[in-house]
């Protein structure tokens, strides 16, 4: 008598158990790609979840020093509504975020059009522009710093053999938040670069041959083949870049602590002052939660621009 999957035979009563056996596979089946997951789900939550959580219960409470020492309901947000600095903060926020994720995604998709072609060399240069990108925001600041200082920095010793001296970039207030706008895209491109570079290299060579058989310009290939299939990637390298920059501490801290008169003073640098200079962790933590709500903002804006030009 023939069997059919579930171990009964045909036109015959199921065989005992043979059902439950399955059901104890299929189960199996499904709960091992979850294992897999685990691990790598659990990091996140622990790394990122529990402490925005965690951040933001803190915000509802009164601290001295790492101690809550009582239930303040809404009072640190209020504070933080009245409180002209941090207005200020997130408007020097949004100005180093626009400036930054702008033009580090505009010379990383240029850079990428340059390396996607073939030319001597092109490999070396890979691997030196990649460079920034690995060093670590303390390195770069420290390096930045002691190349801008007016002392005995280089560039500073450069500027006067050329009759400009007394330069001071991250000193003024005029140029302090500029300055630090451009260290952070050169710290920052090579990560759109890497990106853009890859998603070019997706786009198969047929596309490139039918515009030029078809007559089409380098900038009418790009603009009508090329940009389109690399939309959902300059869209993932905005959200990235835009909350690393919005959430950027060590560097501005490393460059001029927020000054010069608060010309640099991020938002998430008022966090840091406000938890570790002034021992104030509830309202910290509430503009903390800000960050985290406007970071959310961001991304789910982006999402939306992208799927209406779809």
């Amino acid at each position: 008598m023939s069997l059919t999957p579930d171990g009964t035979g045909a036109g015959a009563a199921p065989v005992p158990g043979a059902r439950s056996r399955q059901a104890r596979r299929y189960s199996l089946a499904l709960m091992l790609p979850l294992a897999f997951f685990a691990p790598a789900v659990l990091l996140v939550v622990s790394v990122n979840l529990y402490p925005a959580l965690a951040g933001i219960v803190t915000s509802l409470f009164e601290t001295r020093y790492a101690m809550r020492v009582g239930f303040a309901g809404l009072a640190n947000y209020q504070e933080l509504i009245g409180d002209e600095r941090a207005f200020q903060a997130l408007e020097t926020s949004l100005v180093f975020v626009s400036g930054s994720v702008g033009l580090a995604t505009l010379i990383g998709l240029g850079l990428a059009l340059l390396l996607a072609r073939p030319w001597p060399l092109r490999n070396a240069f890979r691997t030196i522009l990649l460079s920034p990108w690995v060093i670590s925001q303390t390195v770069t600041g420290l390096l930045w710093g002691w190349l801008l200082n007016p002392l005995y920095g280089p560039i500073s010793f450069v500027l006067d053999e050329l009759g400009v001296p007394g330069v001071d970039p991250l000193g003024t207030p005029a140029t302090a938040l500029p300055t630090i706008i451009a260290i952070n895209v050169w710290h920052m491109f090579p990560f759109a670069m890497v990106l853009l570079l890859a998603a070019l290299q997706t786009i198969g060579t047929e596309l490139a041959e039918a515009s030029r058989i078809d007559g089409a310009s380098a900038w009418q290939h790009f603009h009508y083949v090329s940009l389109p299939l690399l939309k959902r990637t300059i869209m993932m390298v905005a959200i990235t870049l835009t909350i690393y920059s919005f959430s950027q501490v060590t560097l501005i801290y490393t460059l001029t602590g927020g000054g010069p008169l608060g010309a640099t003073e991020a938002l998430a640098v008022l966090a840091f002052k406000a938890a570790f200079t002034d021992w104030r962790l509830g309202y910290a933590a509430a503009i903390g939660a800000v960050i985290f709500v406007m970071n959310l903002i961001f991304a789910v804006a982006y999402i939306r621009v992208l799927r209406s030009t779809e």
